[in-house]
């Protein structure tokens, strides 16, 4: 887990993973992970996802099966779904 101070940059890596343990939750058929400046002086950015969700799949519950596969502090705070 980072400490307080940390300056937090998604890099390409940590993207592939976000994006990894989304889609393994089989909720949605495609998703875009991506960093977005963050208001918080502490951050660089947060994590954002768009997402595409699976037919029956709602967003309330890929945000609760995103935590079965990431830490919370890893679980994207910004969501778009897009149909």
């Amino acid at each position: 887990m980072p400490s307080p101070n940390h300056q937090f940059s998604l890099t390409p890596e940590e993207r592939r993973r976000r994006l990894a343990a989304l889609l393994a939750t089989g909720l949605v058929t495609r998703v875009r992970v991506s960093g977005q400046p963050s208001p918080d002086p502490e951050r660089v950015e947060e994590i954002a996802a768009r997402v595409e969700l699976a037919a029956g799949a709602t967003l309330p519950q890929l945000k609760q099966a995103a935590l079965d596969h990431l830490a919370n502090w890893e679980v994207p705070r910004h969501w778009q779904e897009e149909r």
